[in-house]
């Protein structure tokens, strides 16, 4: 009987030796997977931010989100996300004052030095060791909205080139007219002195017109100018005549 006793014994202990293998083994993975998932988010072109949901109080940061904005992690790490990451003011976040699960929309954020960044972000509710937070994710569009601000311009541009052709096209005719007259009159004997300096005003207004007209043709560019309280097309800048 005590052979039994020491037989059962003997199995328990190796059920016990294997089981803790076992969790050794499962434990090890798990570290291996969280430190592979923290070096991917570390990777991440994208900022990582987490925000404590009561006080609002920057909890973490991924590498590239110091990067934006400009600092280390000491520098942000418990401070208030309102008073330096988001410029949103207090009482007006979508997801803790306005009541939303998942907020994805165009914003800005802060630099540390004050300068404001297009951005796309993401900010949702979620528990991290039984607190809750806010994971804020967010992609630098700077690039998107020059590349934008470009289409617009060069849509400006090609209007103004279609304008230019059009006023041109309608220009050239009767200026010729003005100018064919004018040189008929100058031309006739009987014209006193003071009619004829008159029409070379008429012709040299005429010439300036026909200058005009030419650079519009040329507009090369979208360049403006202060003109009152607006702006207007420099000419002569955006036909590349300066």
């Amino acid at each position: 009987m005590g052979t039994k006793m020491s037989e059962k014994l003997l199995q328990r202990i190796k059920e016990l030796e294997n089981e803790q293998q076992r969790r050794q083994l499962l434990e090890g993975r798990l570290e291996e997977a969280n430190e592979r998932l923290e070096s991917l988010l570390n990777r991440l072109p994208l900022g990582i931010v987490i925000i404590d949901y009561d006080t609002r109080q920057i909890l973490d940061l991924n590498p590239h989100a110091l990067m934006t904005f400009g600092c280390s992690l000491e520098q942000l790490i418990g401070k208030k996300c309102t008073d330096y990451i988001c410029p949103a003011d207090e009482g007006n976040c979508p997801i803790i004052d306005q009541g939303l699960d998942l907020d994805r929309s165009e914003r800005e954020v802060i630099t540390f030095t004050g300068e404001r960044i297009p951005v796309l972000k993401t900010v949702m509710k979620n528990e991290i060791d039984g607190k809750l937070v806010l994971l804020e994710c967010f992609i630098d569009i700077s690039d998107k909205k020059r590349a934008d601000e470009e289409h617009v311009k060069r849509e400006k541009l090609q209007a103004i080139l279609e304008m230019a052709g059009a006023v041109c096209h309608e220009f050239n005719q009767p200026l010729q007219v003005i100018n064919g007259y004018c040189e008929i009159l100058k031309s006739d004997l009987e014209i006193n002195v003071e009619s004829k300096d008159q029409i070379d005003k008429i012709l040299k207004a005429v010439s300036k017109m026909g200058s005009l007209t030419r650079d519009l043709m040329n507009v090369a560019a979208y360049e403006t100018k202060p003109y009152l309280n607006s702006k207007i097309i420099d000419i002569k800048l955006s036909s590349g005549t300066l």
